[in-house]
């Protein structure tokens, strides 16, 4: 019986081994040809006709002055001393007037 059992085992390993073969033969890939390298143009560029002129700054700054770039300053100038970023006229900003402001921020 035993020897029946080892045909039996081996028949169906090589009927495995037949279709494992089969389908790896039929849906195997097809190998992809790549398109054909681009030309280089490996002339020299032709130079622009005119002359090179060289520069520290850019057209027109001497007009400017020089400066930060920055812009004029507003009028009145720009934050307060005290923190407060735009305060009335009179200098009633968030404490309440007159007198002692506090330190920056203190809101009081």
């Amino acid at each position: 019986m035993k020897n029946q059992n080892d045909i039996i085992v081996a028949a169906i390993a090589f009927v495995v081994l037949l279709i494992v073969v089969a389908v790896s033969f039929f849906t195997k890939r097809d190998p992809v040809i790549p398109a054909a390298p681009e030309v280089i143009d490996t002339k020299m560029p032709a130079l622009p006709v005119g002359d090179v002129v060289m520069a520290n700054s850019l057209p027109g700054g001497q007009s400017n002055g020089g400066g930060s770039g920055a812009g004029p300053a507003a009028p009145g100038g720009g934050r307060s001393v005290t923190g407060d970023s735009i305060a009335p006229p009179g200098g009633a900003g968030r404490g309440g007037g007159a007198g002692f402001r506090g330190p920056v921020g203190a809101g009081g």
